[in-house]
């Protein structure tokens, strides 16, 4: 089932989706009312889960994007962090240290800057 949900959340079309928002709050919400993000939020319900969710940020991550343009899996990595922030703060630290690494992403940067702020007040969806 993950595989089926990773697939959804590294679409175009969930991208073009969520890339119609205009600011931080927005985006927050718009990734936690998304089926996609909640089908694989609910099916996280160990440690185990959390490691395979930031397994799969890595391997996304590692992705070859030109450096030109935005990562074509920006929001996918922006919706793991997000995810992971919610069922294993520890492990979205990790993720965000290597997002903050990234040249080319826009919403997985600001969710990994927020992260690592520490002022994750931003990161709940109002």
């Amino acid at each position: 089932m993950q595989d089926t949900v990773f697939e959804k959340l590294e679409s175009d079309q969930f991208a073009a989706a969520m890339n119609v928002v205009s600011g931080m709050r927005q985006f927050v919400r718009g990734l936690a009312s998304a089926p996609e993000v909640q089908e694989l939020l609910a099916s996280t319900r160990s440690r185990d889960d959390s490691l395979v969710i930031a397994e799969r940020f890595n391997q996304v991550a590692a992705r070859q994007a030109d450096p030109d343009h935005e990562n074509p899996w920006d929001v996918a990595l922006a919706a793991y962090l997000w995810i992971l922030d919610r069922v294993d703060p520890p492990q979205a630290s990790l993720c965000a240290a290597q997002a903050l690494m990234s040249s080319n992403g826009w919403w997985s940067r600001k969710l990994a800057e927020t992260i690592a702020s520490g002022n994750r007040q931003l990161l709940v969806a109002s």
